[in-house]
């Protein structure tokens, strides 16, 4: 009986990889990936690269998981929950990631090229800094940079108090860099100051804590590496002491203790495994 169900969870596990390496076709033949309409493909499948190798290592575990099951209840178990506790402690963990960390460097990535722009047409223009501003604007990429500054434009175009409009708009941005700029605008337009100079100083800034971003991304992932290769340490460890002394197998089968080691291990095993996919995914979508 367990012979059939092995070979069935092999088939299984084959149309798995099928069905996902179909899946990835599809996207890549398609281009980008509407987020708004299927967020499942667009977060898993949405990068330039090709994914065969990412489809095959989790096809693997999921046939392992399964083989494990089928061969061993109990190591199934820890296999089967570390494995769905890790992924779901990586997708939580790469969410807030992106969600955070990835926003303010794609800010830190595009903000350069937007004072750049500000400054060149306002050179253009002989010095009209709301020309100069609405033609950043329309020539900006990130809408998280370029929206909050079109608002700003529409109000001011209708005759609101410029100051007022952007400290509003500051509140949009956790970037000193935005703020300054917003209070250099301001300046130029009430009159004194050195709007150009101002603009090579902020550009610069923008720059530095551009390069500042990338060492930070490589220094948590550094230390999620490290954090990856304690908890893999953790779990040979529980494994030696459980095949060492007889008594182990019975203490992390029979005692809450052990099941929580066992557990905790596992799960953070391939939570930390998934993050490194995923911060490995992030790195080539940024170069």
């Amino acid at each position: 009986m367990s012979g059939r169900l092995l070979i069935l969870w092999c088939l299984a596990s084959l149309g798995f990889y099928l069905a996902m390496d179909w899946i990835r076709r599809q996207v890549e033949r398609q281009g980008i990936v509407d987020r708004r309409s299927n967020r499942f493909l667009a977060y898993y499948y949405s990068a330039r690269i090709p994914l065969r190798a990412e489809t095959f290592c989790f096809t693997v575990l999921f046939a392992a998981a399964g083989a494990a099951i089928i061969g061993s209840k109990l190591l199934g178990h820890w296999i089967l929950g570390g494995l769905t506790g890790g992924i779901l402690v990586g997708i939580v963990l790469q969410t807030v990631w992106s969600r955070s960390v990835d926003q303010s460097r794609k800010l830190d990535l595009e903000l350069p090229h937007f004072i750049i722009l500000i400054r060149n047409a306002f050179t253009a223009t002989n010095g009209n800094e709301r020309f100069a501003l609405q033609y950043a604007v329309n020539h900006a990429s990130m809408p998280a940079l370029r929206n909050p500054f079109a608002i700003l434009m529409q109000r001011w175009e209708r005759g609101a108090d410029l100051q007022a409009e952007a400290e509003k708009t500051k509140q949009f941005f956790r970037n000193p860099v935005v703020w300054h700029l917003l209070d250099a605008i301001v300046q130029e337009h009430y009159g004194g100051g050195s709007f150009l100079r101002d603009l090579d100083r902020l550009a610069e800034q923008a720059r530095d804590r551009f390069r500042l971003s990338e060492m930070r991304k490589v220094a948590t992932a550094g230390s999620i590496y490290a954090l990856y290769g304690v908890i893999s340490l953790n779990l040979l460890l529980v494994v030696v002491l459980a095949i060492a002394d007889p008594a182990g197998v019975k203490l992390f089968r029979e005692t809450v203790l052990g099941r929580l080691i066992v557990g905790v291990s596992m799960t953070g095993y391939f939570g930390i495994l998934f993050l490194a996919f995923r911060l490995i995914r992030l790195g080539d979508d940024w170069a």
